[in-house]
Formats: structure tokens, sequence, C-alpha cells
């Protein structure tokens, strides 16, 4: 089963913080690059992931 991710510009949205803080988040590894995929040259991140850190 697949699980729903999102692009970095609905995260932004959908949480209300910024691309840099979600980019800090995966350079500090709290976001793990595992969760993480890459579909149409675009990065989803994994909703639970979102969630998890946010």
């Amino acid at each position: 089963m697949t699980q729903p991710a999102i692009t970095l510009s609905e995260a932004v949205q959908a949480f209300g913080i910024s691309k840099r803080t979600i980019e800090r988040k995966i350079a500090s590894g709290d976001i793990g690059r595992d969760q993480i995929r890459l579909e149409s040259g675009k990065r989803l991140f994994l909703m639970a992931e979102l969630i998890r850190v946010f």
C-alpha cells in the first residue's frame, strides 16, 4: 500500500512553514532521506514523516 505523499510547496501550504525550514530539517536528519521519493522530477515527502516532525 502506498503511503500518501505531498510536494514541497504543498507541505509549505499545509503546515504553514517555510521551504527553508523543511530544507534545514532534511539537512539535519530530522526528516529522513528515505522518507523522500522522487517522482516526475519532484520530491515527494511522506505525510507521516512531516506530521511526526512538525
